[in-house]
């Protein structure tokens, strides 16, 4: 049994993140995170835990950062999509893959592979991978 104890260092506001569906923590920088909440994504730096930047009304489901590539996460949207960003330009995706032929509620990277994808298409069994590069991963 542990000694080990959790406390809240942060509560944020129910006006602050209404709707948070859900998150990633940014594996290259320990002080960011990435929220969705009302379809929009949000990053957040949690040494002033002030939003650093945010991509409003993208009907965005799901994030994943990139454990291979600093600054490029990849987001599920409601509309079919899936898209990859870079964090320091977030105006435009950096690739957009369209077509699936459901919503796509979740996203993963693999952990070795930078290209692979997995997403969930449904919220029930459908997944897919996909590989989206030109090149090897990794």
């Amino acid at each position: 049994m542990s000694n080990k104890s959790a406390k809240v260092i942060s509560q944020g506001s129910a006006d602050m993140l209404p709707n948070l569906s859900g998150g990633a923590w940014d594996p290259h920088n320990h002080n960011s995170i990435a929220s969705i909440s009302d379809s929009s994504l949000h990053l957040w730096d949690l040494r002033s835990m002030e939003k650093s930047s945010a991509i409003e009304h993208a009907h965005i489901r799901d994030v994943d950062y990139n454990p291979k590539k600093q600054h490029i996460i990849a987001t599920t949207e409601d509309d079919f999509g899936i898209c990859l960003w870079d964090l320091r330009m977030l105006k435009l995706p950096l690739k957009d893959l369209p077509g699936h032929s459901h919503w796509t509620w979740a996203i993963q990277h693999n952990p070795e592979y930078d290209e692979l994808l997995l997403v969930c298409l449904t919220p029930s069994v459908d997944m897919q991978l996909i590989f989206f590069g030109g090149g090897g991963g990794g």
